[in-house]
């Protein structure tokens, strides 16, 4: 199936009418996706946000990028269907560098703050509670 699918294109017609800042469109796997959104360029038009989720997605990367307003990674979707465990994070660096050489700014490229986190944890741990003593701690 195309991204963006026909029902899709009626959808972000009428979101357009609406005055929706931003339109974020699914799977899509090359820049001509993006080219089927039927919306006028950013400032006049919302923002076309470009998630990507696939392997094609990732081959055709500098033109998605050039071509959409922003781009939003779903990590969890793209390493399930088409990264493999080793060339996980090399993949990852070569996105985020790519990013600030086309102008877009990327979450690590605007991070002003080196204390400030720029990804979740793959593992989320509970809070660590005081105990009534005082002394202890619980998890």
């Amino acid at each position: 199936m195309r991204a963006p699918t026909d029902e899709d294109l009626v959808a972000v017609e009428r979101f357009v009418e609406l005055g929706a800042d931003m339109i974020a469109v699914s799977f899509v796997r090359s820049a001509e996706d993006l080219a089927r959104v039927p919306v006028e360029p950013h400032p006049t038009g919302p923002i076309v946000v470009a998630k990507i989720e696939t392997r094609a997605a990732i081959q055709d990367l500098p033109a998605i990028i050039e071509a959409s307003g922003a781009v939003m990674v779903a990590r969890a979707t793209l390493v399930v269907s088409a990264v493999s465990r080793n060339s996980r994070s090399s993949r990852r660096r070569s996105f985020v560098s790519a990013l600030p050489l086309a102008g877009r700014p990327s979450r690590r490229h605007r991070c002003s703050r080196p204390w400030l986190p720029t990804r979740s944890p793959r593992v989320l741990r509970p809070p660590t509670w005081p105990t009534p003593s005082g002394t202890d701690r619980v998890r």
